[in-house]
């Protein structure tokens, strides 16, 4: 059985234009297929994404489970990694 892996870095959400739209990230990610995924710079609660979870939301919308392990407290929220199957 093979099994595909992404790895991504969702800058918080933030795409080239300075914009968070993490429903454009969420459509990124669900072309690839993966079936394990592993995001970097994800953001819980921050006022920059609108201060959503937005593992909990990419989690959701690809009908997958996750774990996080936030690594920067901010002022209003925090930031880290996620990991996705």
């Amino acid at each position: 059985m093979k099994f595909s892996l992404l790895t991504y870095n969702i800058h918080k959400g933030i795409g080239n234009d300075g914009l968070y739209k993490l429903d454009r990230t969420i459509e990124i990610i669900k072309s690839t297929n993966a079936d394990f995924i592993l995001l970097q710079e994800v953001d819980r609660y921050a006022p920059r994404s609108k201060k959503e979870d937005t593992p909990q939301i990419i989690a959701n919308e690809l009908g997958m489970y996750y774990s996080v392990g936030m690594n920067v407290k901010l002022k209003k929220g925090e930031y880290g990694n996620a990991t996705l199957s």
